[in-house]
């Protein structure tokens, strides 16, 4: 994203071509208006829309023959040509992520060499165990999508492993569930502003508690089932 701005100072973006290729289907569509899109959002500073199209540049409809090791690349890109989406609907904008990087770095920092410390080690020491199996059988999403595993990332991510809370565990808590707000508030948006029966959102195992809590404080009729709820 840190080269749309020079970007634009050398490229106009074709309006017409962009509205035209906008109401097309993926199977219409060739690795040059892929490349044109891409440099479209780019310069528009649409981040996910970029990504996808960049993605389909380089690789086709047909995607990546090798896992990418990345959740765009490997489940969210492919998931989206497959359902013939054309434009993605972001909803997190990661703009606490330093704020809140810094929050963990301190917290981590003061709770060396005490019982919060070893708590964590100990959760994420059962998260490497349990997910050993899943994945060598191609089944890690199934583990990452239980809701052990979900309550596990959790409490790391917004610390509420922590049994000394200080500013630190403090501020991480309040800025990811600040974060997870946002990503709620912005859910609801889109769907409200759309007449979609049912919406798939992808998130980090992390933020899918969080933001469940958060769409019934926003949005509170609306019905939201997990990946494990409709089994």
């Amino acid at each position: 994203m840190h080269l749309a701005d020079s970007l634009s100072r050398v490229n106009t973006i074709d309006e017409e071509r962009f509205q035209n290729l906008r109401g097309k289907k993926l199977s219409d569509m060739d690795s040059s208006d892929f490349a044109f899109l891409a440099d479209a959002y780019l310069q528009k500073r649409d981040r996910a829309n970029y990504a996808y199209y960049d993605y389909l540049k380089t690789y086709g409809t047909a995607g990546a023959k090798k896992p990418l090791r990345k959740e765009n690349g490997d489940l969210i890109f492919p998931l989206a040509v497959s359902m013939g989406i054309t434009e993605l609907l972001p909803v997190d904008d990661h703009q606490a992520e330093p704020e809140y990087q810094r929050a963990w770095d301190n917290a981590m920092r003061a709770s060396e060499g005490t019982e919060d410390e070893r708590i964590l080690l100990k959760l994420l020491k059962n998260d490497t165990r349990s997910s050993i199996w899943p994945s060598l059988w191609g089944r890690l999403g199934n583990h990452t999508n239980k809701p052990a595993t979900l309550k596990r990332f959790y409490k790391i991510n917004s610390c509420r492993y922590v049994t000394e809370p200080n500013e630190y565990s403090q501020a991480v808590q309040q800025l990811w569930d600040g974060r997870n707000l946002r990503i709620a508030t912005n859910i609801a948006e889109q769907i409200k502003g759309h007449s979609y029966r049912k919406s798939i959102l992808i998130i980090g195992a992390g933020h899918v508690i969080s933001v469940k809590e958060m769409l019934k404080q926003v949005y509170p009729e609306l019905h939201v089932v997990l990946m494990y709820d409709a089994e």
